[in-house]
């Protein structure tokens, strides 16, 4: 499928009431495409990427995170790429990614976080992507730093986020400008750009010197004119069968990472079936996660009628007022108690049960202003 009709599905998708993609979204969905006549067709990188070989970055600093799927390192841009002062950079591989091929895993999750890294070019709190290179074994792709990560630990009661000390002494005198830098983080990639984070938990996010946040993992196409557009890489089918004692056979979606908040199928007596469309610690639907501050979206894991509840950006906006990370830490630490009164009025709103109820980030941005 090319851009025409790719454009007329984006089109149709930006006629839901939900889906706010940001202007220029039809130069947008052609600089997807030539990711993937440089991915799956055997082109070039594209020509407006400043990095589109290995030399175009200098030796790695140091590695960031090391782990069995991938490696992430520290850089900076050499002078021949970026006539420029010397410009730190993040550098990602994934481990035995092999040659790219869709459908395969790896591959998969770095075609999605460079499908949310273009599409998002310029909004705030997401990485400018610089460009990237692949090999016969690695897809390799490189990203603005922004800065440390605000934490650790999945944010669960079994594992509790432990919060970087800059995050803390910026929530204790700066509360208003940090809940405006999650609002704004979250409103690009999943008001705007329609995905949705399901690997939920605090070393996903950075904030950098002057108190902007970035979500550096890429989250799910989970509806919208990117979920079209990544679509047409997955045929139509099913993964596996899930068995659940004493009921029929269900049928999973193909791929968990893409659309992972559509309507799946679930018998009534077992919710948690639905919860698993997202990780634990996104969910929270098991009996460990079910304290005070970890609940997730009640949308979530709700079953209704052998049919799980779609859900989409709007249960982030639960996740921004329920994490003890996120909005509850800010209004905790504030030094001064009328901001941390402002945001506690915020956060009630945005615990409703009902997604419609909830206020959307770009509302919450303008009550803040």
């Amino acid at each position: 499928m090319r851009l025409a009709p790719l454009l007329a599905l984006a089109a149709a998708a930006l006629n839901t009431t939900h889906d706010r993609l940001p202007s220029g979204t039809a130069a947008a969905l052609a600089r997807l495409e030539l990711i993937d006549a440089w991915l799956a067709d055997g082109a070039d990188p594209p020509a407006h990427w400043a990095v589109r070989k290995p030399s175009d970055v200098a030796a790695k600093a140091k590695v960031l995170v090391e782990s069995k799927q991938k490696e992430v390192n520290s850089s900076w841009l050499s002078r021949e790429s970026y006539r420029d002062e010397k410009t730190p950079v993040v550098v990602k591989a994934l481990h035995k990614a092999g040659r790219f091929q869709f459908g395969h895993r790896e591959s998969d999750i770095a075609y999605f976080e460079l499908l949310y890294l273009e599409l998002l070019r310029g909004e705030p709190g997401i990485p400018v992507l610089y460009g990237g290179w692949a090999t016969k074994s690695h897809i390799v792709w490189v990203t603005s730093d922004g800065g440390a990560s605000v934490g650790k630990g999945l944010g669960r009661s079994s594992d509790p986020a432990k919060l970087s000390k800059a995050y803390d002494h910026r929530a204790r005198k700066h509360p208003i400008e940090v809940a405006r830098a999650w609002f704004r983080c979250f409103r690009s990639f999943g008001e705007r750009g329609g995905f949705v984070l399901t690997d939920f938990k605090p070393e996903q996010f950075t904030l950098d010197a002057l108190g902007d946040i970035y979500l550096v993992d890429g989250p799910a196409p989970n509806d919208g004119a990117i979920a079209a557009f990544a679509r047409k890489h997955f045929t139509a089918g099913v993964a596996s069968d899930i068995i659940i004692p004493g009921a029929e056979p269900r049928t999973l979606p193909r791929h968990i990472d893409l659309e992972p908040g559509a309507p799946w199928p679930c018998p009534a007596d077992e919710p948690i079936v639905c919860a698993k469309r997202t990780y634990k610690q996104h969910h929270c639907a098991d009996s460990h996660c079910e304290t005070k501050r970890a609940r997730g979206a009640p949308e979530l894991a709700a079953c209704r009628g052998g049919t799980c509840d779609a859900f989409d950006w709007r249960a982030h906006v639960y996740d921004v007022a329920s994490r003890d990370w996120l909005l509850p830490r800010v209004i905790s630490l504030a030094f001064d108690r009328s901001d941390a009164t402002r945001l506690e009025a915020l956060s009630a709103r945005m615990l409703a049960h009902d997604p419609d109820a909830r206020p959307s980030f770009d509302e919450l941005l303008s009550m803040l202003d």
